[in-house]
């Protein structure tokens, strides 16, 4: 692969985002005072289905969210019907950390192909 190729690919990887997820368990009281309005949660219902939403609130014991399809359409379900909540993490802290890997790695990539165009003996000491 050529230095022009590698960095196109590197830029190409440093659009991806990097996230990671934890699990909550618990009860709805320890949920909402971890979950932010908009984090990207996954609910897995007691009855093995699997819902990716933005959570909105627990308010009376039902959570509240909207589904990630194409209107948003409105979710809710009881806690007492909720297995666990996987929320996807991705601050700004991750993909800046990301970007500047990627960032380096370019750098690096683009110096080492430079140095390779420098004709020998350069620069001529007298």
């Amino acid at each position: 692969m050529t230095s022009r190729n590698l960095v196109i690919a590197l830029a190409c990887l440093s659009l991806v985002g990097c996230g990671s997820t934890r699990t909550l368990h618990g009860d709805a009281a320890d949920w909402s005072s971890t979950l932010d309005s908009s984090d990207r949660i996954t609910v897995f219902e007691a009855s093995g289905r699997k819902v990716a939403i933005r959570y909105e609130r627990i308010e009376d014991e039902v959570l509240y969210g909207a589904l990630y399809d194409d209107a948003g359409s409105a979710y809710s379900i009881p806690v007492d019907d909720i297995e666990k909540l996987e929320v996807k993490d991705t601050g700004s802290s991750g993909s800046g950390k990301t970007l500047a890997i990627v960032g380096l790695v370019i750098l690096g990539v683009a110096l080492i192909d430079a140095l390779q165009d420098i004709p020998p003996g350069w620069p001529a000491y007298q």
